[in-house]
């Protein structure tokens, strides 16, 4: 398993308590900056789609693609567009989301805008969406 964009690692170092096997990367963080190599039965991209401006977002999500082993799943979380939404008035627009008061970028997705997001930079034929209180997520396989 390899999480792809684990920021500071906490998800990783839990998981591996568990006794999961896990790798864990994140560019702008200097514990995990380094690709691990192969590919991997599963990658997860947590709350990463929604923190990247358009430019970075599009290339990161076809990175973490090309880490997924045939037969394997990419699955994809971000934060509800009704949740940013509830912020973003006192944040400036930018691009497709806003800027937050910390200067760092926020956007958001509802079920169907990350299933056809998935499917556009991809290239892919079906994606499986779904929605919990706190995220969307989006899952699709490699053939």
């Amino acid at each position: 398993m390899l999480d792809f964009g684990c920021g500071h690692g906490t998800d990783v170092r839990l998981l591996m308590e568990q006794g999961v096997n896990i790798a864990g990367y994140d560019a702008f963080h200097k514990e995990y900056d380094r690709r691990p190599s192969g590919s991997f039965d599963l990658v997860t991209l947590n709350f990463v789609v929604n923190v990247l401006p358009r430019e970075y977002r599009d290339q990161c999500l076809k990175d973490a693609w090309k880490c997924v082993c045939k037969g394997g799943t990419l699955f994809v979380s971000a934060r509800p567009m009704k949740d940013v939404l509830r912020y973003s008035s006192s944040w400036d627009s930018y691009e497709d989301g806003w800027l937050t008061s910390a200067k760092t970028f926020q956007t958001g997705y509802s079920q169907d805008a990350l299933g056809l997001y998935l499917m556009d930079q991809l290239g892919a034929d079906e994606v499986h969406t779904g929605t919990r209180p706190t995220f969307v997520y989006g899952w699709l396989k490699k053939t």
